[in-house]
């Protein structure tokens, strides 16, 4: 009655703290997950998606864009029209061209049946067929100048960025769209150096992304020609087995490489030194006192005690 009493008279959170403190400990018993303190972790390393292929698409003739149906983030198809200039003044001048090709070959056709009737002469006949061809020559050319009018995606991709906007004027190689490709993505990491003694082309490792908590299986495809003596790391790139659905350049997660493990695990231990190491200093005696003396071998430092003269008196033995 006393012990109650006494706790009643307590705080509030005085009395409340213990068992919630217990209630705590069980809580975090209960969700300590069994781990294998033998089994070693796999090694990991953190990767970083990149479009295998991105344009900057320019326009290769000047005007003024006409038609632009592409937003920033919308997706295309291979060969749709991702935009065009405005090129009447182009088809004007083909439609020209083509009129004095046609007056060209018509007088080449007289020249040619004048020569055939003996009244005509060589020169004219020559310069009716160049007449033709230079006729020809520019009807190919603006013929060329109209397709490269509208630009067609080259792959499937994302428009990542409009460098220019509908009805503005540019200049030919002025970039207009930053496009990507989404349906091939590189894994690109920074590995450890030492890490060449197992890794190569065709391991696979498992690849978690932190944007959709979702594994994917990929593989190593390439490994890079030169590593980086400052932090002793090489780039490497890997391929996924199986393309997945809705991946974003930029995405980052960690790669998980199980092989890598097993050649940890399997790694023989360091070879003992062939010298036993003497750690446990003697006990001295009256007058004396023990002075360890470092030998470095096989990389390790062990000390070699030797037994002194006290310098209040005393003798010295090893």
């Amino acid at each position: 009655m006393e012990d109650e009493r006494g706790m009643a008279r307590l705080p509030i959170r005085q009395r409340w703290l213990p068992v919630l403190v217990a209630i705590l400990a069980a809580s975090v018993a209960g969700r300590a997950p069994a781990q294998d303190a033998t089994a070693p972790a796999p090694p990991q390393v953190r990767a970083l998606l990149a479009p295998r292929n991105e344009a900057v698409m320019a326009s290769q003739v000047p005007g003024r864009i006409a038609v632009m149906p592409l937003r920033n983030g919308q997706a295309f198809k291979k060969n749709d029209l991702l935009f065009a200039i405005d090129c009447r003044l182009y088809q004007a001048q083909l439609d020209k061209a083509r009129n004095e090709l046609a007056a060209a070959a018509r007088v080449q056709a007289i020249q040619k049946r004048l020569n055939d009737l003996g009244s005509g002469n060589q020169l004219d006949r020559s310069q009716s067929d160049a007449a033709v061809a230079r006729a020809a020559g520019d009807v190919a050319q603006l013929a060329l100048t109209l397709e490269l009018c509208s630009v067609k995606a080259p792959f499937d991709g994302r428009v990542v960025d409009r460098k220019a906007q509908p009805f503005q004027t540019v200049a030919a190689s002025q970039p207009v769209l930053e496009i990507q490709d989404i349906s091939n993505f590189d894994v690109q990491m920074l590995v450890p150096s030492p890490w060449l003694a197992w890794l190569r082309p065709g391991v696979g490792f498992r690849l978690h992304l932190d944007e959709t908590g979702q594994d994917h299986a990929a593989r190593i495809e390439t490994i890079g020609a030169r590593i980086d003596p400052a932090s002793q790391s090489i780039k490497v790139i890997g391929r996924f087995e199986q393309t997945p659905a809705g991946l974003i350049s930029g995405m980052s997660g960690t790669a998980y490489f199980e092989e890598g493990g097993t050649a940890t695990a399997a790694a023989p231990p360091p070879a003992a030194s062939p010298l036993p190491p003497r750690v446990a200093a003697p006990a001295p005696g009256p007058g004396e006192v023990a002075r360890p003396r470092w030998q470095v071998e096989g990389g390790i430092a062990r000390p070699d005690w030797q037994i002194e003269r006290d310098p209040a008196g005393g003798s010295s033995r090893r």
